[in-house]
């Protein structure tokens, strides 16, 4: 607080960090720090230690509360000081920390899909206290020693532009508290946006070596926690050996594509959906026919070029990497490409940009492989038992004969689509689908650093899908967060009927 000088320069985070860091690892030191602040900050007629004071507090009561019996003298400590610019909000965070504890069922999984999933702390039975992360700490102790108790964010969209801004400035930022949950940011964002849902968005956080979609369920800043660890376990040290920070973004995007149906949120198509399906076509992950490839063509040399000047149809074959599939280019010649659009695109001549967007968004819903999610991986091995299929319940279980295996001939590279259809293996060149395997015929899968693996039909006599891929967690977390948005929507369900009944 000021109070008495230190022997050695140390920043603002190493101090704080001295003050709170044992205090979170150990619930019994933090009343003291409580008694300690207070008690110096009654009677002190030092405006300057006073107002360090302060700021301790507030950095105190958003970090973690105190004990029962010393809550209600907190309490009272901070009632009694209307006139301090502080004591309101610290009474806020006092109650978001103490609200923070609580005590929750664990998950519940469905008996029709058996999968391992981690549950994050909140979910599982006990007693939860939140810790507070490293990047949280650093942002408040910025926040409050600019004496501001707002902490602001910068969150972008896939079509290059970031939300939103804080009062009395133009950078493109969001407003989050430190109880604000992932879930709790998703619902403020697409309210803000005007969308007309939240459901099948997420939060993901972007570094040069990944992107990371952060659990709903867990706090923001917690999140990002897991940035500073990554960097810490990879050993991103410098040239002194001293850890270096870890560039990121934070987007916000749509994960799981179900009730999405182009032209019912305009705002959503626009922002996210035309954005984000834009590279997956271009990059030729779909099957489509050439009548298809010079509608579509049409529609983004529009969106490109905007509603002016028929006479720029002329810059048609310099522009074709950004108009048609990567792979189909050379189907045609460059004039034959140039004759074909500029036909297509004479033909919506009345046609404005929003609206090119989305009817680039309904020709390519057309498509089985609308919303997927690709991985091209190395296959492995997929070995099917020809007998297994998912059990039912009070069916007959007999074991299976080895022998009544086989091994698909798929190709050493093969292409792995995610979406709310399933999994679906298909080949990379003929974009044929080879295999295709419902959510509910997956009994478990799981990944590593270089692979993926799933179990389909049953655990004991399925047959096995084995690919290696740097990707596999990104696989992982998209199965998952399709197959708990299934257990969610038939719980649900039962509860509806339950309720009708």
């Amino acid at each position: 607080m000021g109070d008495y000088p230190t022997k050695q320069s140390q920043s603002s985070l190493e101090l704080t960090d001295q003050v709170f860091g044992p205090a979170t690892q150990n619930e019994a030191l933090r009343d003291e720090i409580y008694c300690q602040v207070m008690k110096q900050m009654t009677s002190n007629n030092n405006r300057f230690s006073l107002e360090q004071g302060w700021q301790l507090l507030w950095l105190c009561c958003g970090l973690f509360p105190p004990s029962p019996p010393l809550f209600k003298h907190t309490q009272r400590f901070l009632d009694s000081r209307p006139r301090e610019p502080l004591a309101a909000d610290c009474l806020k965070r006092l109650q978001s920390s103490r609200s923070a504890i609580t005590t929750a069922p664990p998950e519940v999984t469905s008996g029709y899909c058996i999968a391992t999933i981690t549950a994050p702390p909140e979910v599982n039975s006990g007693t939860v206290v939140p810790q507070p992360p490293q990047h949280q700490q650093a942002v408040e102790v910025d926040t409050i020693q600019q004496n501001s108790t707002q902490i602001y964010h910068k969150i972008h969209f896939p079509n290059d532009t970031a939300e939103a801004s804080p009062p009395a400035t133009d950078q493109p930022v969001i407003e989050v508290a430190t109880s604000t949950r992932v879930r709790d940011l998703v619902h403020s964002l697409a309210g803000r946006l005007s969308l007309n849902s939240a459901d099948g968005f997420s939060v993901f956080v972007k570094t040069p070596d990944t992107v990371l979609s952060l659990n709903e369920a867990d706090y923001f800043f917690d999140s990002l926690k897991q940035i500073t660890d990554w960097s810490k376990k990879a050993k991103h040290v410098n040239d002194a050996g001293d850890p270096v920070a870890v560039s990121y973004m934070v987007f916000f995007m749509r994960k799981l594509w179900y009730n999405v149906i182009p032209g019912r949120d305009l705002e959503a198509d626009l922002i996210f959906h035309y954005p984000q399906e834009l590279p997956k076509y271009l990059h030729g992950y779909h099957e489509v026919s050439k009548e298809e490839m010079v509608h579509i063509g049409a529609l983004l040399f529009r969106i490109k070029t905007g509603e002016g000047d028929p006479k720029q149809l002329a810059g048609i074959p310099k522009m074709l990497k950004e108009l048609l599939p990567a792979d189909q280019i050379k189907a045609s010649s460059e004039n034959e490409w140039k004759k074909s659009i500029s036909a297509a695109y004479n033909k919506q001549a009345k046609m404005t940009i929003k609206e090119a967007m989305v009817e680039f968004l309904k020709a390519v819903y057309r498509w089985q492989t609308f919303g997927c999610a690709f991985f091209n991986v190395k296959f492995k091995i997929h070995c099917q038992n020809k007998s297994a299929a998912p059990l039912e319940s009070g069916s007959n279980y007999t074991k299976p004969n080895r022998k009544q295996t086989s091994e698909r001939n798929f190709p050493d590279i093969v292409r792995i689509s995610v979406s709310k259809m399933g999994v679906s293996i298909i080949h990379p060149k003929t974009k044929e689908v080879l295999a295709t395997h419902p959510f509910n015929s997956i009994a478990n899968w799981c990944s590593g650093s270089t692979y993926f693996h799933m179990t389909l039909g049953s655990l004991v006599g399925g047959s096995k899908f084995l690919c290696e891929t740097s990707l596999g967690y990104k696989m992982d977390d998209l199965i998952t967060s399709y197959v708990n948005m299934y257990l969610k929507e038939q719980r649900a369900g039962q509860r509806n009927q339950r309720f009708n009944m």
